[in-house]
């Protein structure tokens, strides 16, 4: 029964996953830019470290760029507007001029894992108080409470495995190629949690 229940959750995944390959082409964008800006950079400055900081902070500044009208409309539900923009500023600019102060590429690396653990300890938290906030806010539909509670909890694993993933990465693999998961992170990302929210959906219809 279990290995049933299993399988049939695996084989929905995966179906839900071939459905998003449409998904918006613009989440590329941050892996098209490393693309052409690393090899331009190491040429230009003729310092690897260097080259790996400028690719990295302008496929980041895209990034924010392209999360910017989502992040602002989710902190627009629970704070006031000067606090929305000092929020946005401290998140944009003021991080990349922290990674470009540090100045080294180990801390961009490491500023993802970071990154990772937050959103798993948060996600653990909003478990552990039962209140489901984070997947009230980002997945309004899942309005049954179980499947609030089971998204809370394959969010956790989630965010846990792209930790682990990214120190692996770090460990045994060029930096260059760090770049390039880095680069197609955004949209394998969105792919993988729409995924898992279809997946989660369809399962628990019906289950209160």
């Amino acid at each position: 029964m279990l290995k049933e229940i299993i399988a049939d959750g695996i084989s929905s995944f995966v179906d839900f996953v071939r459905k998003q390959l449409s998904v918006d082409p613009m989440l590329a964008a941050p892996a098209v830019i490393l693309m052409i800006s690393w090899p331009m950079f190491q040429v230009l400055f003729d310092d690897r470290p260097q080259a790996f900081m400028s690719a990295f902070v302008l496929a980041m500044a895209v990034r924010l760029g392209l999360r910017f009208d989502i992040v602002a409309k989710h902190l627009g539900k629970s704070a006031a507007p000067r606090m929305v923009a000092a929020l946005v500023l401290l998140q944009g600019p003021g991080l990349m001029g922290a990674l470009i102060w540090m100045g080294e590429p180990i801390w961009c690396q490491r500023f993802l894992s970071v990154y990772f653990v937050c959103m798993a300890v948060l996600h653990l938290l909003d478990l552990l108080s039962g209140a489901h906030r984070m997947i009230k806010v980002s997945w309004p539909a899942l309005i049954l409470p179980r499947a609030e509670l089971l998204m809370s909890q394959v969010l956790v694993i989630y965010y846990m495995g792209l930790f682990l993933l990214n120190e692996t990465l770090i460990a045994q693999v060029d930096p260059a190629v760090w770049l390039l998961y880095f680069g197609i992170l955004p949209l394998l990302s969105r792919m993988v949690l729409k995924s898992l929210f279809e997946t989660v959906r369809v399962g628990t219809q019906g289950i209160v």
